[in-house]
Order: C-alpha cells, then structure tokens, then sequence
C-alpha cells in the first residue's frame, strides 16, 4: 500500500477565482463604510452634545439675532451625549470663582476682610470656591499675605485688573489725541498730563462726577474682565461688590441652581436703574440687528423682553443690579459677547455712563431670558445688605456698621464671634 500523502488540491477555474476575489473585496469596503459611518454618528453626537453641555447653544448665539429662528431649536442633547452629573447643594462644582475688586490702596485688606468673613460663614467656608481679588494698583504685598492668611486654606489670589499693568498716564497715552483732548476737558484741566495718577480725580461724565477710579471700574467690568487671563480657567463666576455683606447662613446653594440649570446669569436684583436714549439703542442694533423695547421678569422668575426694530429714542433699558450675581463666563466671552462689550464701550475711555448692569443684562435679554433668572423668585433668599437695602429691595438701618450692632448681630449668630471684630467699614 502507497504511503499516505495529502492530496493536492483541486484546480480551480480563472472565472471562479475571480468571482470570489471580488465578493471578498465588497465585503471588506461594506464593513469599512459600515465602521466609518458607525464613528461619525458617535463623534457627531458627542460633540453635539458637549457644545450643548457647555452652557451655550451655539446655534442660536449667531453675529446677528434671527428673529425668525426657532428659540426651541437645538436644546434636546443628543443620545449619544453623556448624561449629566448631579449637582448637589454646597457641593464644591468644577469652574467655579468668587470674584470681587478693590482698588488697591492701604486700608483695602481690612474692608476686604469684613466682606470675606461674612461671606465664607453664610456660604465659601462649605465650597471653598477660589476667590480672585481684581486691583487697580499694585497692592502692599503685607496686605495681600493677610487676605490669604485670612480666608485660608481658601484659594485666593490677587491680580492687577488691567493684566497690561498700566499706570494711569500709560493708559492715557494708549488713547488718541481726540479722545485725551474730550477726557481733558470732562476733568476741567488743559491737558490729562495734569492729572498724573490721580485716579480720584473727578471728572464729569454726562450728569455725574465721578472719580476717575470709578469709571475704570465701571469699564473693566464691561469689557475686559471676560477676558482676563486670571478667569481662563473658570466657566462660572460669582460676583460680590466689597460692600455688599452677607447677613444670614444661605440655605440654598446659589452656584448649584445655576449649574443644575444651565443658566446664563443668575441676579439678586432686578431692576436697578434704566438707561435710555439713542444712543444705547444704537450700540445694541449694531450687535443683536434689533433694538430692545422692554425688559422685565415673568412669573416664572425669568427675564422676558421685547424686540423690535426700532423701539424708539424714549424707551429705557432696565438693568439687572450688579452688585452681587453669577454669570456663564463662557457666554459673555463668546464672540457675540465680546463683540457687544466691544460696542458698549466704544472709543469712549473713563465714562460711567455704560457700565456692568447695562454689560451683562443685554445680551441675557436678547439671547437667552428663558436662561437669565432672578434668585428670590427661584427659592434663594440670601440676605445681603448693600446700599441700604436687603438684596436690592428692602430698606434697612442705614449704615452696614448701624445695622450689625443693632440687628445682624443677632441675626447672624454663626458669624457672631468669628467676624464682629472686623466688622469696621459702614458701607451704605
């Protein structure tokens, strides 16, 4: 018998060969498109929904409002989104800062320490959220070691407002000869060399005087804090002006409700003061291509406003306090959000006319009021003394000073011990 061997295979014929290549060839090209559409769903939907998530819907923020857009369009996340997290009250939240300014003077650490004590008790002490402290001049390094040995082991940090550093005259010789000849004469003096780095220096502005110190203020609030190098790294801010003074424990957690909310601007007060005119209008159809006839808060708690095309020289702009609030920063830092702050200001340097309440509430109102909410009408109730006032409505005992000793004290009887001693400065 033959020894076992492995029979060669059979010969195939060319026609048949070529059949099967080819099937083999369309099955490898089907699976690849079948792959690649696969990967283009799950990247579509993925960056769809995290443009979503991020708190801006960038459809609807467009260079020029579409009045004819759909305002529902593009607010369902997609299913390939990842599901959002909880957000859960005094929880410390990713991207989130306290932001406050003073000017930079000595004595500035000690009424800072008044507005940070309070505040931590009432709220930081259980987020500790990071604070940046914005001043107009170099602060005293001894003053600024005893704010952050203060609010330790909170992070805080110090930042000249203009990150250029300018002193005054270099801001003024950045100005053209028109705009220094106009500033010259709103201050009463020949030429703005004369008032060297006099930053309490009052010059007129329309109706007011104001320090010149207070109209740098009221412009980098407008304008360059949305882009300060000090804020890249945060998507949230809360604002808190150095005489505002926290009077109770919060029992909401105000960052929560923006967050869980995917707002634009959560306010304590509105409205606080108009500004009317021309003008504003102006500014505000050169961004939005629409002018704004009314702003107001609806049942809900939420701005609602109406558009038009021209709604008129007369009609007022109401404006959403600035005293204490918290805004998207990715929102006002958008394109159309600078471009709007880019406008607001204009070539006009050191006026007080055009300042944070006009900044933040315009775009708010246009582009997102469902987004834009007042806090007493959602459930926050924080009880914060400025200007008189109780969260920018009720009247209290005038002076902060006044009112602690005859009524914060004891209502205030967590911060009782903790913040008496540096309650100094009486505010308004």
């Amino acid at each position: 018998m033959s020894e076992a061997t492995i029979p060669p295979p059979k010969e195939r014929s060319s026609k048949s060969t070529r059949i099967r290549t080819n099937f083999v060839i369309a099955s490898i090209l089907a699976l690849c498109c079948h792959s690649i559409w696969i990967a283009h769903k799950e990247i579509s939907g993925a960056l769809q929904g995290s443009l979503i998530s991020d708190g801006i819907d960038f459809y609807r923020v467009n260079t020029k409002l579409d009045k004819h857009a759909d305002p529902n369009v593009n607010t369902k996340l997609d299913k390939h989104a990842a599901p959002k997290r909880e957000v859960i009250d005094f929880e410390k939240q990713p991207g989130v800062v306290i932001g406050m300014k003073v000017h930079g003077h000595p004595g500035d650490s000690e009424q800072l320490k008044q507005t940070l004590c309070l505040l931590q008790v009432a709220y930081n002490n259980r987020t500790q959220y990071d604070i940046v402290v914005f001043t107009t001049i170099e602060m005293p390094l001894e003053d600024e070691k005893a704010i952050k040995d203060f609010v330790h082991p909170t992070q805080l940090t110090v930042v000249r407002d203009d990150y250029l550093k300018r002193t005054l005259q270099e801001q003024f010789a950045e100005l053209t000869q028109a705009q220094r000849d106009v500033l010259a004469q709103r201050c009463s003096v020949n030429t703005t060399e004369e008032l060297g780095e006099q930053w309490f220096y009052r010059c007129r502005d329309g109706r007011h005087v104001m320090p010149l110190a207070y109209t740098w203020m009221s412009e980098f609030r407008s304008k360059q804090i949305w882009v300060h190098p000090a804020l890249k790294d945060y998507k949230y801010m809360m604002w808190i002006d150095t005489d505002a003074f926290c009077t109770e424990m919060w029992k909401v957690d105000p960052v929560a409700t923006m967050i869980r909310n995917d707002l634009v601007i959560l306010f304590d007060n509105f409205p606080a003061g108009a500004l009317g005119g021309a003008e504003i209008q102006r500014r505000i159809s050169q961004v939005f291509n629409t002018t704004l006839c009314n702003i107001g808060v609806d049942e809900q708690g939420h701005l609602k406003r109406t558009l038009g095309d021209d709604c008129g020289d007369k009609t007022a702009v109401h404006q959403i306090h600035g005293f204490m609030h918290i805004t998207n920063l990715d929102f006002y830092r958008s394109p159309i959000g600078i471009r709007w702050s880019e406008s607001l200001i204009g070539d006009g340097k050191f006026q007080r006319i055009y300042d944070d309440q006009i900044a933040v509430t315009v775009p708010a109102a246009i582009l997102a009021p469902e987004r834009s909410w007042d806090m007493r009408s959602n459930g926050l109730n924080l009880q914060i003394y400025h200007n008189f006032d109780m969260d920018g409505k009720e009247k209290q005992i005038a002076g902060f000073k006044n009112y602690w000793a005859k009524q914060g004290y004891n209502k205030f009887v967590e911060a009782q011990d903790i913040c008496t001693p540096f309650i100094k400065f009486t505010g308004r």
